[in-house]
Protein backbone atom coordinates (compact mmCIF):
# COMPACT_ATOMS: atom_id res chain seq x y z
CA UNK A 1 0.00 0.00 0.00
CA UNK A 2 1.18 3.55 -0.79
CA UNK A 3 2.71 5.25 2.21
CA UNK A 4 0.46 8.04 3.45
CA UNK A 5 1.59 11.32 5.04
CA UNK A 6 1.97 11.41 8.79
CA UNK A 7 -0.89 13.87 9.28
CA UNK A 8 -3.24 11.47 7.51
CA UNK A 9 -2.25 8.66 9.87
CA UNK A 10 -2.90 10.92 12.85
CA UNK A 11 -6.31 12.00 11.53
CA UNK A 12 -7.33 8.38 10.82
CA UNK A 13 -6.27 7.36 14.32
CA UNK A 14 -8.16 10.25 15.91
CA UNK A 15 -11.24 9.39 13.85
CA UNK A 16 -11.12 5.80 15.04
CA UNK A 17 -10.73 6.91 18.66
CA UNK A 18 -13.75 9.19 18.33
CA UNK A 19 -15.82 6.30 16.94
CA UNK A 20 -14.75 4.02 19.81
CA UNK A 21 -15.55 6.79 22.31
CA UNK A 22 -18.95 7.27 20.73
CA UNK A 23 -19.77 3.58 21.12
CA UNK A 24 -18.48 3.56 24.72
CA UNK A 25 -20.64 6.56 25.63
CA UNK A 26 -23.64 4.99 23.95
CA UNK A 27 -23.25 1.84 26.04
CA UNK A 28 -22.53 3.70 29.29
CA UNK A 29 -25.44 4.18 31.72
CA UNK A 30 -23.92 7.45 32.97
CA UNK A 31 -23.13 10.71 31.28
CA UNK A 32 -19.45 11.20 30.51
CA UNK A 33 -17.28 14.26 30.67
CA UNK A 34 -13.71 15.00 29.70
CA UNK A 35 -11.95 15.99 32.93
CA UNK A 36 -8.93 18.08 31.90
CA UNK A 37 -6.37 19.85 34.04
CA UNK A 38 -7.83 23.26 33.23
CA UNK A 39 -11.50 22.28 33.55
CA UNK A 40 -14.23 19.84 32.55
CA UNK A 41 -15.93 19.42 29.19
CA UNK A 42 -19.16 17.44 29.08
CA UNK A 43 -19.33 15.01 26.18
CA UNK A 44 -23.07 14.63 26.57
CA UNK A 45 -24.43 11.88 24.35
CA UNK A 46 -22.69 9.67 21.84
CA UNK A 47 -23.57 12.03 18.99
CA UNK A 48 -20.82 14.56 19.79
CA UNK A 49 -17.76 12.29 19.28
CA UNK A 50 -19.63 10.66 16.35
CA UNK A 51 -20.10 14.06 14.71
CA UNK A 52 -16.44 14.90 15.29
CA UNK A 53 -15.42 11.57 13.71
CA UNK A 54 -17.55 12.32 10.63
CA UNK A 55 -16.09 15.82 10.29
CA UNK A 56 -12.52 14.52 10.61
CA UNK A 57 -13.13 11.71 8.12
CA UNK A 58 -14.77 14.08 5.66
CA UNK A 59 -11.94 16.63 5.82
CA UNK A 60 -9.31 13.90 5.54
CA UNK A 61 -10.86 12.23 2.47
CA UNK A 62 -11.53 15.56 0.77
CA UNK A 63 -7.85 16.51 1.18
CA UNK A 64 -6.30 13.03 0.70
CA UNK A 65 -8.83 10.52 -0.72
CA UNK A 66 -6.46 7.60 -1.45
CA UNK A 67 -5.86 5.22 0.18
CA UNK A 68 -9.12 5.61 2.07
CA UNK A 69 -9.45 4.79 5.76
CA UNK A 70 -11.10 1.43 5.07
CA UNK A 71 -8.09 0.24 3.06
CA UNK A 72 -5.72 1.35 5.80
CA UNK A 73 -7.79 -0.44 8.46
CA UNK A 74 -7.82 -3.64 6.38
CA UNK A 75 -4.04 -3.41 5.95
CA UNK A 76 -3.63 -2.94 9.70
CA UNK A 77 -5.79 -6.00 10.40
CA UNK A 78 -3.68 -8.05 7.98
CA UNK A 79 -0.62 -7.07 10.00
CA UNK A 80 -2.15 -8.86 12.98
CA UNK A 81 -1.14 -12.10 11.25
CA UNK A 82 2.48 -11.20 12.00
CA UNK A 83 4.07 -13.93 14.20
CA UNK A 84 5.21 -11.41 16.82
CA UNK A 85 1.72 -9.93 17.15
CA UNK A 86 0.00 -13.32 17.21
CA UNK A 87 2.29 -14.75 19.87
CA UNK A 88 2.11 -11.59 21.98
CA UNK A 89 -1.67 -11.61 21.85
CA UNK A 90 -1.77 -15.25 22.90
CA UNK A 91 0.58 -14.56 25.81
CA UNK A 92 -1.57 -11.64 26.93
CA UNK A 93 -4.67 -13.81 27.04
CA UNK A 94 -2.91 -16.88 28.43
CA UNK A 95 -0.94 -15.20 31.23
CA UNK A 96 -2.19 -11.74 32.15
CA UNK A 97 -5.94 -12.27 32.39
CA UNK A 98 -5.69 -15.58 34.32
CA UNK A 99 -3.52 -13.81 36.91
CA UNK A 100 -6.39 -11.42 37.66
CA UNK A 101 -8.71 -14.42 38.02
CA UNK A 102 -6.18 -16.13 40.30
CA UNK A 103 -5.86 -13.00 42.43
CA UNK A 104 -9.64 -12.68 42.78
CA UNK A 105 -9.97 -16.35 43.71
CA UNK A 106 -7.21 -15.98 46.29
CA UNK A 107 -8.97 -13.07 47.99
CA UNK A 108 -12.12 -15.19 48.32
CA UNK A 109 -10.52 -18.53 49.27
CA UNK A 110 -7.48 -17.42 51.30
CA UNK A 111 -8.61 -14.06 52.59
CA UNK A 112 -6.69 -10.83 53.05
CA UNK A 113 -3.47 -10.79 55.05
CA UNK A 114 -2.54 -8.72 58.11
CA UNK A 115 -0.96 -6.03 55.91
CA UNK A 116 -4.31 -5.22 54.33
CA UNK A 117 -4.26 -1.64 53.12
CA UNK A 118 -6.66 0.88 51.75
CA UNK A 119 -10.01 -0.15 50.29
CA UNK A 120 -11.58 1.83 47.48
CA UNK A 121 -14.67 -0.39 47.37
CA UNK A 122 -16.29 -3.07 49.51
CA UNK A 123 -16.76 -5.16 46.38
CA UNK A 124 -13.69 -7.48 46.24
CA UNK A 125 -13.71 -7.55 42.44
CA UNK A 126 -13.83 -3.78 42.05
CA UNK A 127 -11.17 -3.41 44.71
CA UNK A 128 -8.91 -6.13 43.26
CA UNK A 129 -6.21 -4.01 41.51
CA UNK A 130 -5.92 -1.53 44.41
CA UNK A 131 -2.92 -3.18 46.02
CA UNK A 132 0.25 -1.71 47.49
CA UNK A 133 1.84 0.94 45.21
CA UNK A 134 -1.21 1.06 42.94
CA UNK A 135 -2.99 3.29 45.45
CA UNK A 136 -0.11 5.80 45.29
CA UNK A 137 -0.36 6.04 41.51
CA UNK A 138 -4.13 6.49 41.81
CA UNK A 139 -3.68 9.32 44.30
CA UNK A 140 -1.09 11.11 42.14
CA UNK A 141 -3.32 10.75 39.07
CA UNK A 142 -6.28 12.09 41.02
CA UNK A 143 -4.81 15.05 42.90
CA UNK A 144 -1.15 15.34 41.88
CA UNK A 145 1.87 15.65 44.18
CA UNK A 146 -0.01 17.68 46.78
CA UNK A 147 1.55 18.63 50.16
CA UNK A 148 4.44 16.22 49.61
CA UNK A 149 6.21 16.92 52.92
CA UNK A 150 3.50 17.69 55.44
CA UNK A 151 4.82 14.64 57.37
CA UNK A 152 8.56 14.43 56.54
CA UNK A 153 9.00 11.05 58.24
CA UNK A 154 6.08 9.44 56.39
CA UNK A 155 6.01 7.80 52.96
CA UNK A 156 5.69 10.43 50.23
CA UNK A 157 4.19 10.35 46.71
CA UNK A 158 7.26 12.06 45.23
CA UNK A 159 9.16 8.75 45.04
CA UNK A 160 6.81 7.70 42.21
CA UNK A 161 7.81 9.20 38.88
CA UNK A 162 5.19 11.06 36.84
CA UNK A 163 4.75 9.40 33.44
CA UNK A 164 2.54 6.49 34.51
CA UNK A 165 0.15 8.57 36.67
CA UNK A 166 -0.04 11.13 33.84
CA UNK A 167 -1.14 8.40 31.44
CA UNK A 168 -3.55 7.08 34.05
CA UNK A 169 -5.11 10.51 34.51
CA UNK A 170 -5.34 11.03 30.76
CA UNK A 171 -7.09 7.71 30.07
CA UNK A 172 -9.47 8.15 33.00
CA UNK A 173 -10.35 11.63 31.75
CA UNK A 174 -12.03 10.25 28.63
CA UNK A 175 -14.54 8.13 30.54
CA UNK A 176 -15.09 9.97 33.82
CA UNK A 177 -18.71 9.36 34.92
CA UNK A 178 -20.78 12.42 35.81
CA UNK A 179 -22.32 12.63 39.26
CA UNK A 180 -26.10 12.37 39.18
CA UNK A 181 -28.34 14.32 41.55
CA UNK A 182 -29.31 11.06 43.34
CA UNK A 183 -25.69 10.02 43.93
CA UNK A 184 -24.05 10.80 47.27
CA UNK A 185 -20.49 12.07 47.45
CA UNK A 186 -19.08 8.84 48.94
CA UNK A 187 -20.74 6.73 46.26
CA UNK A 188 -19.44 9.01 43.52
CA UNK A 189 -15.92 8.99 45.00
CA UNK A 190 -15.95 5.17 45.01
CA UNK A 191 -17.01 5.09 41.36
CA UNK A 192 -14.24 7.52 40.42
CA UNK A 193 -11.57 5.55 42.30
CA UNK A 194 -12.66 2.18 40.94
CA UNK A 195 -12.72 3.63 37.46
CA UNK A 196 -9.23 5.06 37.93
CA UNK A 197 -7.60 1.86 39.18
CA UNK A 198 -9.09 -0.26 36.41
CA UNK A 199 -7.85 2.30 33.86
CA UNK A 200 -4.43 1.52 35.32
CA UNK A 201 -4.95 -2.17 34.58
CA UNK A 202 -5.92 -1.34 30.99
CA UNK A 203 -2.75 0.74 30.52
CA UNK A 204 -0.61 -2.08 31.93
CA UNK A 205 -2.18 -4.73 29.71
CA UNK A 206 -1.93 -2.65 26.53
CA UNK A 207 1.64 -1.64 27.29
CA UNK A 208 2.54 -5.27 28.01
CA UNK A 209 1.09 -6.39 24.67
CA UNK A 210 3.08 -3.73 22.81
CA UNK A 211 6.20 -4.54 24.85
CA UNK A 212 6.05 -8.22 23.93
CA UNK A 213 5.93 -7.34 20.24
CA UNK A 214 8.98 -5.11 20.62
CA UNK A 215 10.85 -7.70 22.72
CA UNK A 216 10.14 -10.32 20.05
CA UNK A 217 11.56 -8.06 17.32
CA UNK A 218 14.63 -7.22 19.42
CA UNK A 219 15.28 -10.86 20.35
CA UNK A 220 14.90 -11.85 16.69
CA UNK A 221 17.82 -9.55 15.86
CA UNK A 222 20.07 -11.38 18.31
CA UNK A 223 18.89 -14.98 18.23
CA UNK A 224 16.44 -15.61 15.43
CA UNK A 225 12.68 -16.20 15.40
CA UNK A 226 12.72 -19.38 17.47
CA UNK A 227 14.75 -17.80 20.29
CA UNK A 228 12.54 -14.71 20.12
CA UNK A 229 9.42 -16.83 20.64
CA UNK A 230 11.06 -18.53 23.62
CA UNK A 231 11.99 -15.14 25.06
CA UNK A 232 8.41 -13.87 24.91
CA UNK A 233 6.96 -17.05 26.42
CA UNK A 234 9.48 -17.24 29.27
CA UNK A 235 9.09 -13.55 30.06
CA UNK A 236 5.30 -13.88 30.17
CA UNK A 237 5.41 -16.95 32.43
CA UNK A 238 8.07 -15.58 34.81
CA UNK A 239 6.82 -15.66 38.43
CA UNK A 240 7.20 -11.91 38.94
CA UNK A 241 5.38 -11.12 35.70
CA UNK A 242 2.37 -10.75 38.00
CA UNK A 243 3.08 -7.03 38.09
CA UNK A 244 2.34 -6.72 34.37
CA UNK A 245 -1.32 -7.31 35.32
CA UNK A 246 -1.33 -4.65 38.05
CA UNK A 247 -1.56 -0.84 37.95
CA UNK A 248 2.22 -0.62 38.26
CA UNK A 249 4.91 0.85 35.99
CA UNK A 250 6.41 -2.51 34.98
CA UNK A 251 4.60 -2.89 31.65
CA UNK A 252 5.24 0.71 30.60
CA UNK A 253 8.90 0.55 31.64
CA UNK A 254 9.40 -2.73 29.77
CA UNK A 255 7.89 -1.19 26.62
CA UNK A 256 10.07 1.91 26.83
CA UNK A 257 13.43 0.23 27.52
CA UNK A 258 12.85 -2.53 24.97
CA UNK A 259 11.65 0.07 22.47
CA UNK A 260 14.71 2.24 23.10
CA UNK A 261 17.10 -0.67 22.53
CA UNK A 262 15.29 -1.95 19.44
CA UNK A 263 15.00 1.49 17.83
CA UNK A 264 18.63 2.28 18.69
CA UNK A 265 19.96 -0.92 17.13
CA UNK A 266 17.85 -0.55 13.98
CA UNK A 267 18.94 3.05 13.40
CA UNK A 268 15.67 4.76 14.38
CA UNK A 269 17.36 7.30 16.60
CA UNK A 270 14.47 9.79 17.06
CA UNK A 271 12.20 6.98 18.30
CA UNK A 272 14.99 5.67 20.54
CA UNK A 273 15.52 9.15 22.00
CA UNK A 274 11.84 9.57 22.81
CA UNK A 275 11.59 6.12 24.41
CA UNK A 276 14.77 6.72 26.43
CA UNK A 277 13.58 10.13 27.62
CA UNK A 278 10.23 8.70 28.73
CA UNK A 279 11.97 5.80 30.50
CA UNK A 280 13.77 8.41 32.61
CA UNK A 281 10.37 9.86 33.54
CA UNK A 282 8.89 6.48 34.43
CA UNK A 283 11.17 5.10 37.14
CA UNK A 284 14.40 6.17 38.89
CA UNK A 285 16.32 3.27 37.36
CA UNK A 286 15.32 4.52 33.92
CA UNK A 287 18.44 6.67 34.15
CA UNK A 288 20.54 3.49 34.06
CA UNK A 289 19.49 2.95 30.45
CA UNK A 290 22.14 5.55 29.51
CA UNK A 291 24.98 3.11 30.31
CA UNK A 292 24.14 0.30 27.85
CA UNK A 293 23.01 2.75 25.17
CA UNK A 294 26.32 4.56 25.57
CA UNK A 295 28.23 1.29 25.17
CA UNK A 296 26.25 0.48 22.03
CA UNK A 297 27.05 3.95 20.69
CA UNK A 298 30.76 3.44 21.28
CA UNK A 299 30.63 0.57 18.82
CA UNK A 300 31.09 3.26 16.16
CA UNK A 301 34.66 3.68 17.43
CA UNK A 302 35.46 0.09 16.47
CA UNK A 303 33.86 0.23 13.04
CA UNK A 304 35.26 3.62 11.96
CA UNK A 305 33.11 3.58 8.82
CA UNK A 306 32.76 6.82 6.82
CA UNK A 307 30.74 9.38 8.79
CA UNK A 308 31.34 7.57 12.09
CA UNK A 309 31.91 10.77 14.06
CA UNK A 310 28.51 12.14 13.14
CA UNK A 311 26.81 8.85 13.95
CA UNK A 312 28.69 8.56 17.24
CA UNK A 313 27.61 12.05 18.28
CA UNK A 314 23.98 11.36 17.41
CA UNK A 315 23.98 8.04 19.29
CA UNK A 316 25.60 9.55 22.36
CA UNK A 317 22.93 12.24 22.37
CA UNK A 318 20.28 9.51 22.37
CA UNK A 319 22.10 7.76 25.23
CA UNK A 320 21.92 10.99 27.25
CA UNK A 321 18.11 11.13 27.11
CA UNK A 322 17.34 8.99 30.21
CA UNK A 323 19.27 11.36 32.52
CA UNK A 324 17.47 14.26 30.81
CA UNK A 325 14.15 12.71 31.81
CA UNK A 326 15.39 12.37 35.38
CA UNK A 327 16.62 15.99 35.39
CA UNK A 328 13.19 17.19 34.24
CA UNK A 329 11.61 15.48 37.22
CA UNK A 330 14.31 16.91 39.51
CA UNK A 331 13.51 20.40 38.20
CA UNK A 332 9.84 19.83 39.00
CA UNK A 333 10.78 18.63 42.50
CA UNK A 334 12.87 21.78 42.96
CA UNK A 335 9.87 23.97 42.10
CA UNK A 336 7.54 21.92 44.32
CA UNK A 337 9.64 21.26 47.41
CA UNK A 338 12.83 23.28 47.07
CA UNK A 339 14.83 20.05 46.95
CA UNK A 340 15.58 18.62 43.48
CA UNK A 341 16.36 15.23 45.04
CA UNK A 342 13.29 15.06 47.26
CA UNK A 343 12.28 11.85 45.47
CA UNK A 344 15.59 10.25 46.49
CA UNK A 345 15.57 11.42 50.10
CA UNK A 346 11.99 10.22 50.56
CA UNK A 347 13.05 6.65 49.69
CA UNK A 348 14.23 6.16 53.29
CA UNK A 349 10.61 5.92 54.48
CA UNK A 350 10.31 2.75 52.38
CA UNK A 351 13.43 1.26 53.98
CA UNK A 352 15.74 2.24 51.13
CA UNK A 353 18.54 3.44 53.37
CA UNK A 354 22.14 2.30 52.97
CA UNK A 355 22.89 2.01 56.70
CA UNK A 356 19.71 0.03 57.37
CA UNK A 357 20.46 -2.18 54.38
CA UNK A 358 23.94 -3.01 55.69
CA UNK A 359 22.46 -3.78 59.12
CA UNK A 360 19.97 -6.14 57.51
CA UNK A 361 22.70 -7.94 55.58
CA UNK A 362 24.58 -8.37 58.85
CA UNK A 363 21.45 -9.85 60.44
CA UNK A 364 21.07 -12.30 57.52
CA UNK A 365 24.69 -13.40 57.89
CA UNK A 366 24.35 -13.88 61.65
CA UNK A 367 21.07 -15.77 61.35
CA UNK A 368 22.32 -18.13 58.63
CA UNK A 369 25.69 -18.86 60.29
CA UNK A 370 24.33 -19.29 63.82
CA UNK A 371 20.85 -20.75 63.29
CA UNK A 372 20.92 -22.12 59.76
CA UNK A 373 19.26 -21.32 56.46
CA UNK A 374 15.84 -22.58 57.57
CA UNK A 375 15.77 -20.03 60.39
CA UNK A 376 16.25 -17.26 57.83
CA UNK A 377 13.54 -18.73 55.58
CA UNK A 378 11.06 -18.98 58.48
CA UNK A 379 11.83 -15.44 59.65
CA UNK A 380 11.33 -13.64 56.32
CA UNK A 381 9.69 -15.98 53.75
CA UNK A 382 8.62 -13.09 51.51
CA UNK A 383 12.22 -11.87 51.31
CA UNK A 384 13.39 -15.35 50.35
CA UNK A 385 11.00 -15.21 47.38
CA UNK A 386 12.72 -11.99 46.29
CA UNK A 387 16.10 -13.69 46.75
CA UNK A 388 15.09 -16.32 44.20
CA UNK A 389 14.61 -13.53 41.65
CA UNK A 390 18.05 -12.11 42.44
CA UNK A 391 19.76 -15.51 42.09
CA UNK A 392 17.96 -16.11 38.79
CA UNK A 393 19.11 -12.77 37.38
CA UNK A 394 22.72 -12.98 38.54
CA UNK A 395 23.11 -16.54 37.24
CA UNK A 396 22.29 -15.35 33.72
CA UNK A 397 24.55 -12.28 33.59
CA UNK A 398 27.60 -14.14 32.25
CA UNK A 399 25.67 -16.17 29.60
CA UNK A 400 24.00 -12.91 28.58
CA UNK A 401 27.39 -11.21 28.23
CA UNK A 402 28.77 -14.02 26.07
CA UNK A 403 25.75 -14.72 23.86
CA UNK A 404 24.08 -11.31 23.47
CA UNK A 405 26.69 -8.72 24.34
CA UNK A 406 28.32 -6.71 27.11
CA UNK A 407 25.90 -3.72 26.90
CA UNK A 408 22.98 -5.91 27.89
CA UNK A 409 24.86 -7.50 30.78
CA UNK A 410 25.71 -3.98 31.94
CA UNK A 411 22.01 -3.06 31.63
CA UNK A 412 21.09 -5.92 33.96
CA UNK A 413 23.82 -5.17 36.50
CA UNK A 414 23.03 -1.44 36.47
CA UNK A 415 19.46 -2.29 37.48
CA UNK A 416 20.49 -4.84 40.13
CA UNK A 417 23.43 -3.35 42.02
CA UNK A 418 22.06 0.08 43.15
CA UNK A 419 18.89 -1.31 44.79
CA UNK A 420 20.96 -4.05 46.46
CA UNK A 421 23.08 -1.36 48.10
CA UNK A 422 20.27 1.05 48.92
CA UNK A 423 17.30 -1.18 49.72
CA UNK A 424 18.40 -4.79 49.96
CA UNK A 425 15.99 -7.36 48.54
CA UNK A 426 12.93 -5.12 48.79
CA UNK A 427 10.78 -5.59 45.65
CA UNK A 428 13.69 -7.31 43.94
CA UNK A 429 11.70 -9.92 42.05
CA UNK A 430 9.58 -7.18 40.52
CA UNK A 431 12.70 -5.36 39.36
CA UNK A 432 13.97 -8.44 37.53
CA UNK A 433 10.72 -8.86 35.56
CA UNK A 434 11.58 -5.94 33.25
CA UNK A 435 15.14 -7.16 32.51
CA UNK A 436 14.07 -8.73 29.22
CA UNK A 437 17.60 -9.64 27.95
CA UNK A 438 17.75 -12.26 30.71
CA UNK A 439 14.95 -14.20 29.05
CA UNK A 440 16.72 -14.20 25.69
CA UNK A 441 19.81 -15.61 27.41
CA UNK A 442 17.66 -18.30 29.03
CA UNK A 443 15.96 -19.03 25.71
CA UNK A 444 19.35 -19.47 24.04
CA UNK A 445 20.64 -21.68 26.85
CA UNK A 446 17.64 -24.01 27.16
CA UNK A 447 16.80 -26.14 24.10
CA UNK A 448 13.19 -25.80 22.91
CA UNK A 449 12.41 -29.39 23.93
CA UNK A 450 13.29 -28.59 27.56
CA UNK A 451 11.57 -25.23 27.87
CA UNK A 452 8.24 -26.75 28.91
CA UNK A 453 9.67 -27.62 32.33
CA UNK A 454 10.82 -24.04 32.86
CA UNK A 455 7.46 -22.67 31.68
CA UNK A 456 5.51 -24.94 34.04
CA UNK A 457 7.74 -24.06 36.99
CA UNK A 458 7.49 -20.36 36.15
CA UNK A 459 3.69 -20.55 35.83
CA UNK A 460 3.31 -22.25 39.21
CA UNK A 461 5.53 -19.60 40.76
CA UNK A 462 3.52 -16.84 39.12
CA UNK A 463 0.31 -18.25 40.57
CA UNK A 464 1.85 -18.28 44.08
CA UNK A 465 3.16 -14.72 43.72
CA UNK A 466 -0.25 -13.58 42.45
CA UNK A 467 -2.01 -15.18 45.43
CA UNK A 468 0.39 -13.45 47.82
CA UNK A 469 0.23 -10.06 46.08
CA UNK A 470 -3.54 -9.81 45.78
CA UNK A 471 -4.13 -10.96 49.37
CA UNK A 472 -1.83 -8.23 50.74
CA UNK A 473 1.10 -10.45 51.63
CA UNK A 474 4.39 -8.48 51.51
CA UNK A 475 5.43 -9.25 47.93
CA UNK A 476 5.29 -5.92 46.13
Amino acid sequence: MTRVPRWVRWIDTLTLLCLVLSVAIGLSPARVRLDLWWGSVSLGGAWRPLLLALLLAGARHWRHPQPHAGERLASWLRNLADPAVRLSGRMLVATRLPILVTGFAATLLIGLGPNEGRHISQDPLRNLPARWDATWYMEIARVGYHDPFRKPEAQQPVVFFPLYPMLLRTLAAFTTPDRSSRMGYEEYLEIRQVHLVWCGVVISLLAFLAALVVVFRWAELHGGAEAAAGTVILLSAYPFAVFFSAPYTESLFLLLVAGAFYAFETGRLPAAAIAALLAGLTRPNGMMLALPLGLLALGELRRRAPGWKTRLTARLLVASMPPVGLLLYCAYMKSLTGDPFAWLHAQAAWGRDRALTMEHYQWIWTTVTEEGVLAYVRAVPAEVVQLVGLVFALSLVWPLWRRVGAPYAVFVLANLVPPLIQGGLLSFGRFTATLFPLFLALSLLVPPARRSGWIIAFAIGQGLVAAAFFTWRPIY
